[in-house]
Formats: C-alpha cells, sequence, structure tokens
C-alpha cells in the first residue's frame, strides 16, 4: 500500500482495499478485493448494506449478490488457472 489515504481490511484469506476518491461529498467508492475463498463475501455485503448501497462486479457488469457470486467465483478460477500457467512456465 502506497498511498497513506487507502486503508486495508485484512481477513484470513482475503485483503479489501476501499477506495472514496476525491470529491466531497463522495459520489461512489470502490472495494478494490483480494483474496483466495468466499468468506469474503459476507463482508463485501455487509460494508454495501451498512452503506445503503449495492455491489457491483466490475468483472460481469451485474450486481453482486447473496445468491449469485459468479463474477467473484469467476475471478477466482481466472487466477488459478493464471498462477498455474506461471507455475508450469517457470517449471
Amino acid at each position: 500500500m502506497n498511498d497513506p489515504a487507502w486503508v486495508e481490511l485484512l481477513g484470513p484469506t482475503w485483503v479489501i482495499e476501499p477506495g472514496i476518491g476525491e470529491h466531497d461529498p463522495v459520489r461512489s467508492g470502490m472495494l478494490h478485493v483480494r483474496g483466495g475463498e468466499d468468506d469474503v463475501l459476507p463482508v463485501i455485503f455487509h460494508i454495501s448494506r451498512a452503506l445503503d448501497c449495492r455491489a457491483y462486479d466490475c468483472s460481469t457488469g451485474e450486481l453482486l449478490t447473496d445468491a449469485a457470486p459468479a463474477g467473484w467465483n469467476a475471478f477466482q478460477a481466472l487466477r488459478d488457472r493464471a498462477i498455474a500457467s506461471d507455475r508450469a512456465a517457470k517449471a
């Protein structure tokens, strides 16, 4: 983390970096999520509910819902394939 204005929320298998931009009042925000398990999803939904907003999945262009975390699962699959490919290339 290079920007002191950013914070990190650390979980057992994930990191969330919330970003709210420089405008006052805040017009939008983004959660930059990195991790390896689905245990981050309840945290995202909790933050969304606390802010009275919905979580938008930038990778799918759809709202992220409790019942359909497809974007997060697709990201995990893509990440896992990329890591495996990188390891195979180095071997």
